[in-house]
């Protein structure tokens, strides 16, 4: 189970949002600002983690110094080895390469775990 304490709106509104990402990322592709991510069927694939991922996305800073919402490198690493598109990857990237401008750290206290 999460801790809810972590979300400050738990709510519909942030609901859709969590689902309108899965419908999106289920085409094959999670764009992002400075890279696109070729995924595999996230229906098949690991569903409960890219439901959790979306979900944390929602979450809203609890400080102002807060970068927004990122899952731990470690997190996003086991996920895109996983469920990635290794083959359509932008060229010279691999998983822990997109991970590192995604998510650059492990740090608690700048990370969402995923589990």
């Amino acid at each position: 189970n999460r801790p809810t304490e972590l979300f400050r709106s738990c709510n519909a509104q942030s609901d859709q949002g969590a689902m309108n990402d899965m419908k999106l990322w289920e085409k094959g592709s999670i764009k992002m600002p400075f890279i696109n991510i070729p995924v595999l069927d996230i229906k098949k694939c690991q569903p409960e983690m890219w439901k959790a991922v979306a979900c944390s996305l929602q979450i809203k800073p609890c400080h102002s110094k807060s970068r927004g919402s990122i899952i731990c490198k470690s997190d996003c690493v086991e996920i895109l080895k996983k469920c990635g598109d290794l083959s359509k990857f932008p060229e010279g990237h691999m998983a822990e390469s997109i991970c590192e401008l995604l998510s650059p750290a492990d740090d608690l206290e700048t990370c969402i775990p995923l589990d």
